[in-house]
């Protein structure tokens, strides 16, 4: 009586692939994409062994009248200090919303593995 397990997740909720009723493990490019991305959704000092790794979501983005420049440096730290990646080739964020507390975020970036693509990726916290 059991149906197919229906978990909705994936690369665009960086959570887990499931193919053919099994978990896939990713590693490369599309690895160091899903960890950009598990970075910036990352709060300044969430993590406990490291309190340097995040974005300072509630300090300098959610913040009434926050600055365009601000954000964008905050979210371009986040990438670059991410493990793999080498360098940030093109970046930019739109429907940024404060009350809704979301961001879309595009980037690519070459990583030790080639290139990475951030395409569209929604930002909820």
């Amino acid at each position: 009586m059991a149906g197919p397990i229906d978990l909705a997740l994936g690369l665009r909720s960086h959570d887990l692939i499931i193919e053919n009723y099994d978990l896939r493990v990713i590693d490369g490019a599309e690895q160091v994409a899903q960890h950009c991305k598990i970075r910036l959704l990352a709060l300044l000092g969430e993590w406990f062994l490291d309190n340097t790794i995040g974005v300072p979501w509630l300090e300098q983005i959610l913040v009434k009248n926050p600055r365009g420049r601000v954000v964008a440096a905050a979210l371009k730290a986040a990438i670059r200090g991410t493990p793999g990646v080498t360098r940030l080739t093109a970046f930019g964020f739109q429907d940024y919303d404060v009350g809704e507390r979301s961001l879309a975020v595009r980037f690519e970036a070459d990583s030790e593995f080639g290139q990475v693509v951030g395409d569209q990726l929604e930002l909820n916290l």
